[in-house]
């Protein structure tokens, strides 16, 4: 088995878990769906890029923007995409994995005001590359960090579009994050020791404990290749229907924005 040397735990089941993560892509996806109106003064501000300094502060946050970029495209923003692209491009630059983000295909991309299909291909597979190479670099930490940015980021955007569109299936998603989370705790105990990740642990704990106490019913069902937005993406016929009351929504949203607060600060 080749153990990460950051965490101590096998390679092959951390990347396991990344892999069976869903992209943020679906959240956004969900809500573009509903009508909900675009929101995007609630996502994370790309004038915070210079706070981030050390590599946990910019393998998260590059979570969080690649998130919110997400969403951008989703809604065919395209300002606001380039906007995001453009701190995604620079935090990858840090972390040494810009390489699958070109800029000059971006400025071209910008210049043509091209079709927002293939700036949502490019993002989607500039991160799928970004993961790929630093699985085969064995660089644990950053991957796990990355994704757990972006899953914070896609339970505030949903948390806060609920705000104003209750809607059932928004409410649904909202719940099921409770599978992900489970998964996420490995994790999440993988470094539970480390000082550096103290205040994410901390506050992933709070979220936990309160997805906990969600009633889940799950019904099987099976895994096929959809195409969303022009991309292949494993989707699941399982279902799994929650028992979640306004108030659980209510301490889950409040402490997602705690959560992200002390990542996005």
């Amino acid at each position: 088995e080749s153990k990460s040397e950051d965490s101590g735990f096998d390679k092959e089941t951390l990347f396991g878990i990344i892999r069976s993560i869903p992209s943020p892509l679906e959240t956004s996806d969900l809500i573009f769906q509903l009508k909900a109106p675009f929101a995007p003064r609630m996502l994370s501000d790309v004038n915070n890029l210079p706070n981030y300094t050390t590599t946990d502060k910019q393998a998260l946050n590059l979570g969080i923007y690649g998130a919110d970029l997400g969403y951008a495209n989703i809604y065919g923003e395209k300002s606001e995409s380039f906007n995001y692209l453009k701190v995604v491009k620079s935090l990858a630059d840090d972390l040494k994995i810009g390489q699958f983000f070109s800029f000059n295909t971006i400025k071209r991309m910008q210049a043509n005001a091209n079709n927002m299909d293939s700036l949502i291909y490019i993002s989607q597979r500039g991160f799928d590359q970004m993961n790929g190479y630093l699985e085969k670099q064995g660089r644990t930490d950053v991957s796990a960090q990355l994704l757990l940015g972006g899953w914070i980021e896609s339970v505030y955007i949903a948390t806060q579009t609920y705000k104003s569109v209750e809607d059932d299936g928004l409410k649904e998603s909202i719940a099921g994050q409770q599978v992900s989370i489970n998964e996420l705790q490995v994790l999440i105990d993988a470094y539970r020791n480390k000082r550096k990740f103290a205040v994410l642990i901390k506050g992933f704990d709070n979220l936990k404990k309160i997805y906990d106490s969600v009633e889940i019913e799950v019904i099987e069902g099976e895994e096929s290749m959809q195409i969303i937005n022009g991309i292949p993406t494993m989707a699941s016929t399982t279902k799994s229907v929650a028992k979640i009351t306004p108030e659980q929504i209510e301490e889950i949203t409040k402490a997602v924005v705690e959560l992200r607060a002390n990542i996005i600060k």
